[in-house]
């Protein structure tokens, strides 16, 4: 059964089980004329689907550490094990898939020698030094490069993001050149070092594929990433993989640094408009004349169809250089190191004849001084502004200062700038500020420091886990127990990104902290919202699993339903809840429930006269009574409260008390809600159309499912993008097995 209609958060379940050679292994070689070869592990860098790349080194003649990168052959989708010796075995039946693929990374590096070596592309490309077999595999090694990759550290320019995109750009084209397809970029591949110029090396190359493709590698495997990947290679159409494969990568790579996400359905139309004041970038950063260009090359990049892309990497850098031509340098950094640099303020004569940009800059130095950063301001220039001028001088600027760069007074405009969707720029200011004070120890107790940190935190996108991680680390250190419900709403922002890493000791580690804490100092809302939480971890660790025969996983059912019940017992008493959160309360409490009665045939025997049957449909019902009453005292325009109240009852009449009436009335009162907002559909067509064709087909109604999911069919028809065509062929998917029971 589906969960009833509320999605509490997406989480990674494909759990990577490979053993990693340890720290300080030596890993012994022999080259072409037998001589042993011998390099340290000193640890992981990363992880791809064919390989794991570690840090290494080994010793010149003098005695000194040579650093390099090793990369391990070690194919996730392969049942590979490594035994006490570190060797890596292979069953039988996938040994020829196995020694393809090192054959492949030995082709690989050939490939990536000659290209290396081509005119200036060493400046492109990591170094390859060798490849040798060792421990049933293959090792192939190269030169130490920069040890950041561009999702560690994204360009803090919006004119370095264009440089660097347009680097990739270029380097892709080499290959290109070269007769061979990228096919994975992500900012994960890309090394980047930033200086006077941006400079980027691709170190990844296990997806090459030979362009014209070859019938013989119609059988091959060819990985790609989410979110990069454009439709053609997500689906294996290997005839029409071409250069602009590349090119959509390309349009991916700008509009993830651009916006700090990967492109959406709604992105990647025809037609698509881009909200600029969201960008990771300040507004003022943009032009007219640029943002319209950007427009034009997302059309052109992220197309749907391939051929209505650019078709090579040269009209790629073409328009890219048109971009950076019209767009100014960003002196955003130094607007800021200006205005908190003590040497720039000293020399202020008189702050009312500056030029406007130039206010802006010593208003920001005043806004740090009356936030607690008095530090970075000098003596003098204080004396010169007595508080009541300070005042005079926040409230005369605020606009100015918000017009020019899209931040005021941290305290006071941050809900003005949620209000005219501008919270990208406060966070885009902030982390940065954070990430400094926290390196010098400086502020990080103070009140606003503690405020700055808690808005960047849970404004910050969910796939910048590293960042989440370490700023939450130090926001849970520096409020102890002065503010227990940002404690409960930080801590369960550090268990979602646990979770998406499998990593449920670290999750279980915070609950128990954050339950301790709450305990001590929470009121009764902080609690419900801290037990809804921890429901919700107890039901990531089940993953569906709820007719559990192990006893950990009937101690996670236990667990999971009784931080429910006390959830709703504190939210019942919470004076500040406007009855959001009671209602989530008692959905999860019912879907649980209801799940545990699954799977089975709608009006088939169930339990009624045992006691726990009678007990936990009284419960249900009693449940789903006060959520709608509830709901019946809020705005009309609380959709998913109203979903998810009427998937329980759909799911209610047809599990518990089965009645095809009701259950087909709650149905039809489901698709009614359907939305034709394109933000709207997918969650719609997951969360409504899916379910309810469940639920007719539970009922063994498979005429009734085919018309629903026709229903889905036809809006997934309305949008040309990669998401919905990959949606509608898991609808036709559901569609031809109900065609197949009716």
């Amino acid at each position: 059964m589906p969960v009833l209609g509320y999605k509490r958060r997406q989480v990674k379940r494909m759990t990577d089980l490979r053993t990693l050679l340890p720290e300080n292994y030596i890993l012994r070689c022999r080259n072409s004329i037998g001589e042993q070869v011998e390099y340290v592990i000193t640890g992981e860098l990363g992880r791809g689907g064919s390989c794991i790349t570690y840090e290494g080194y080994y010793l010149t003649n003098t005695g000194d550490r040579h650093f390099v990168r090793i990369k391990e052959c070690y194919p996730f989708y392969l049942n590979l094990k490594r035994d006490r010796k570190y060797h890596l075995i292979c069953p039988d039946h996938e040994k020829n898939e196995f020694n393809s693929t090192i054959k492949r990374m030995s082709d690989d590096f050939h490939v990536l020698t000659d290209i290396y070596y081509r005119d200036e592309n060493y400046d492109s490309f990591v170094n390859t030094i060798d490849i040798y077999r060792a421990n049933g595999t293959a090792y192939l090694v190269f030169s130490y490069g920069s040890s950041q990759t561009l999702k560690q550290r994204r360009p803090e320019t919006l004119r370095s993001a264009f440089k660097i995109t347009r680097a990739c750009a270029y380097t892709i084209g080499l290959l290109h050149r070269a007769g061979y397809l990228y096919l994975d970029l992500k900012p994960e591949n890309i090394l980047v070092s930033y200086g006077q110029t941006e400079r980027i090396e691709l170190f990844d190359m296990d997806s090459l594929l030979r362009f014209p493709v070859r019938k013989s590698d119609h059988a091959r495997r060819i990985s790609y990433s989410d979110g990069f990947a454009p439709i053609e290679l997500q689906m294996g159409q290997l005839k029409k993989l071409t250069p602009a494969t590349d090119v959509y990568g390309i349009g991916a790579l700008l509009f993830c640094l651009l916006f700090g996400r990967t492109p959406s359905a709604a992105d990647c139309e025809r037609d698509a408009e881009y909200d600029f004041t969201e960008s990771l970038y300040p507004y003022s950063a943009y032009t007219k004349k640029s943002m319209a260009e950007i427009v034009y090359f997302f059309h052109n990049t992220l197309a749907a169809y391939y051929r209505d892309r650019y078709q090579d990497m040269d009209s790629v850098c073409e328009k890219l250089d048109d971009i950076l031509t019209i767009t100014p340098e960003d002196r955003w950094s130094s607007y800021l190191l200006r205005a908190l640099n003590p040497d720039y303020l000293s020399r202020i004569q008189d702050i009312s004849d500056l030029p406007d940009i130039e206010k802006c800059m010593a208003y920001l130095g005043v806004l740090f001084h009356k936030l607690g950063y008095g530090n970075e301001i000098p003596v003098f220039l204080l004396n010169k502004l007595p508080e009541e001028y300070i005042d005079d001088f926040i409230k005369k600027f605020d606009s100015t200062f918000f017009e020019s760069f899209g931040i005021g007074d941290i305290r006071e405009i941050s809900k003005e700038l949620k209000r005219e969707n501008r919270i990208s720029d406060l966070i885009n200011l902030s982390e940065r500020l954070l990430m400094d004070l926290i390196e010098r120890d400086e502020h990080t107790t103070s009140d606003a420091f503690i405020f700055l940190m808690f808005e960047t935190i849970i404004h910050l996108s969910i796939d910048r886990e590293d960042e989440i991680l370490y700023l939450s680390n130090h926001f849970l250190q520096a409020v102890g127990d002065s503010k227990p419900l940002q404690f409960v709403l930080v801590s369960d922002l550090m268990v979602t990104v646990y979770d998406k890493q499998d990593d449920f000791e670290r999750s279980r580690s915070i609950i128990h902290t954050t339950e301790r804490k709450i305990n001590a100092y929470g009121d009764d809302y902080t609690k419900a919202l801290f037990y809804y939480e921890k429901s919700g971890f107890y039901d990531d660790i089940l993953n569906g699993d709820y007719h559990p025969t192990t006893p950990s996983h009937k101690k996670y059912q236990r667990s999971m339903v009784e931080a429910a019940a006390q959830g709703i017992e504190h939210a019942r008493k919470a004076s500040i809840d406007n009855g959001f959160l009671l209602c989530f309360l008692l959905f999860e409490r019912s879907a649980f429930i209801i799940r545990y009665y699954q799977p089975g045939i709608a009006g088939s025997e169930l339990p009624v006269s045992n006691k726990k049957f009678i007990n936990d449909l009284e419960t249900v019902q009693s449940d789903i009574d006060e959520a709608d009453e509830i709901i019946s005292l809020l705005p009309d325009e609380n959709h998913i409260l109203r979903c998810n109240s009427g998937l329980l009852h759909a799911w209610f009449f047809t599990v518990m008390q089965p009645d095809w009436e009701r259950a087909s009335f709650y149905i039809t009162r489901l698709m009614s809600m359907i939305s034709n907002i394109p933000q709207m559909v997918m969650d719609d067509i997951d969360e409504i159309i899916v379910p309810c064709a469940d639920i007719a087909l539970t009922w063994e109604r498979a005429d009734i499912s085919e018309v629903i999911l026709k229903v889905g069919i036809n809006l997934c028809d309305q949008f040309s993008d990669t998401p919905f065509m990959q949606k509608k062929e898991e609808l036709l998917d559901h569609l031809r097995d109900c065609e197949a029971l009716s």
